[in-house]
């Protein structure tokens, strides 16, 4: 009877490290992403097994599985192109500090999974706990989005929860369940999905398909309450747009030929650090666009470590309608946060310090950005990571934005990276989430223009400089 029960215990706690493997790989993996339901399958049979485990084996259980998760979730840590970190780290300590960062990242997240048998444990109602298992899982992705937050402050960061690296929303994200969030929200997104992997288990644990089938119906009416919230809204106002994508290294003064960019451009958007500015053609960029038309992008100025990081709207005289200093920054991109500035100094270097501050340092404005309105059109733009954001675009398309724009640098990161996945999804979620057009011009990563409803009408193919051209429609 003992062998049994060992077995058994083997048994169940394998299955919940490879549901974590399933949830983890869904993260960086794209194409597969209704297997997110078979890894939270795993954690309902634990739970609804949990008196088979000591107290301190479930403890230890949840933790690894939320290291396994996070572990996916952070591998864009060890995906930094070296050609761009070369000048701050170099030889085996580039490696060193990639590696130590995403150990860090990952084993720090994973302490919020200590929460499930926390809350779970306090249920002393058996058939109870699975049944707020959905409300656990969404505590412990706001606690980890927190707990990043902390690890990632310094002078352009924030504490918060609305950036989320590991959330089973982002996956969700590509689904059509992703029409709930315009109900529930972000994180009412990974309460939904799983609400939706409990009502799966109950049907095939213990025949509950009354109860299981109502939780599905409920989903499906949300999505289709969803889905017809912006369907009833569509308006016949149509913008031509084009984005420019680039490969990492490229800039404006590599595009010397612009007979393949478009006449009678709406919104011309360009990546971040552009340069359009600087080019001799940059009045034939401008000759580009409509009389009513705008150019997005960023402009530096000055030099690091006081530099800012601009975004810019200019109309087809080259005046600027905008000009707006970048809020939300990235850490270890534009600002090193103060727990890497301590283990610098702690093991001797500041060198590497001094020399991140003085060529990659920008200062954050005090206000975040706002819309902006011309010819009546109001746009709602943020550079770069603000597509990480679920609530920095909310703002935006409260503000009245009826466009969502985001000229993004993420030539740090090898254009294989899993942060890609990452951002593509994030993109479709704030297009679906705040109902309206979402479109990306990206040095490196990838470029596309996004339906309101998260179809992708444009983007970009592979990584060579390119020319994205599509028509969104305004409502």
């Amino acid at each position: 009877m003992k062998i049994k029960n060992n077995q058994k215990v083997l048994m169940q706690r394998g299955l919940l490290f490879l549901g974590a493997f399933v949830i983890g790989l869904n993260l960086i993996v794209p194409g597969f992403e209704w297997t997110v339901l078979l890894g939270l399958l795993p954690f309902l049979f634990y739970i609804d097994n949990l008196k088979s485990v000591t107290n301190r084996r479930a403890y230890l259980d949840f933790y690894i599985s939320g290291v396994i998760i996070y572990g996916f979730a952070y591998l864009f840590l060890l995906q930094a192109d070296s050609a761009n970190w070369q000048f701050v780290f170099s030889g085996w300590f580039a490696i060193f500090a990639g590696v130590c960062a995403w150990l860090f990242a990952s084993f720090a997240s994973a302490l919020s999974f200590l929460l499930i048998p926390l809350i779970i444990y306090k249920i002393q109602r058996e058939t109870l706990r699975i049944m707020v298992f959905p409300l656990v899982w969404v505590c412990v992705e706001i606690v980890s989005a927190f707990a990043f937050s902390v690890i990632s402050y310094g002078p352009g960061g924030s504490i918060g929860v609305d950036v989320n690296f590991g959330s089973i929303a982002t996956i969700a994200s590509s689904l059509p369940i992703v029409f709930t969030s315009r109900i529930v929200g972000f994180y009412g997104l990974s309460l939904v999905v799983c609400y939706l992997a409990l009502a799966v288990y109950i049907a095939a644990r213990y025949k509950q398909y009354i109860r299981a089938g109502a939780i599905v119906v409920l989903i499906l009416m949300l999505i289709l309450v969803g889905h017809n919230l912006n369907k009833a809204k569509n308006s016949a106002r149509s913008l031509k747009v084009v984005a420019i994508h680039m490969n990492a290294f490229d800039t404006a003064a590599n595009i010397k030929d612009l007979t393949s960019i478009p006449n009678d451009i709406d919104i011309l958007v360009m990546p971040e650090y552009s340069e359009v500015q600087k080019q001799d053609n940059f009045k034939e960029f401008l000759a580009k666009l409509s009389n009513t038309g705008v150019l997005i992008t960023t402009v530096q100025e000055s030099e690091s470590p006081t530099a800012t990081n601009n975004l810019i709207y200019l109309n087809k005289n080259g005046n600027d309608i905008s000009f707006q200093p970048k809020h939300r920054l990235i850490p270890a991109g534009e600002y090193m946060p103060y727990s890497l500035l301590a283990t610098f100094k702690a093991i001797g270097k500041q060198d590497s310090v001094d020399l991140f501050n003085y060529s990659q340092k920008i200062q954050p404005s005090e206000n975040s950005i706002s819309a902006v309105k011309y010819n009546d059109v109001k746009y709602g733009a943020l550079p770069c990571s603000g597509v990480l954001s679920t609530t920095s675009y909310k703002k935006l398309a409260n503000d009245g934005a009826e466009v969502l724009i985001n000229p993004a640098s993420l030539s740090l990161l090898r254009d294989d990276s899993r942060y890609h996945v990452l951002a593509k999804r994030m993109a479709r979620f704030q297009a679906v989430y705040n109902q309206k057009p979402f479109v990306q011009a990206s040095r490196s990563g990838a470029s596309y223009v996004i339906s309101s409803n998260g179809e992708f009408k444009a983007p970009s193919i592979g990584s060579a400089t390119q020319i994205i051209e599509s028509t969104i429609n305004l409502r």
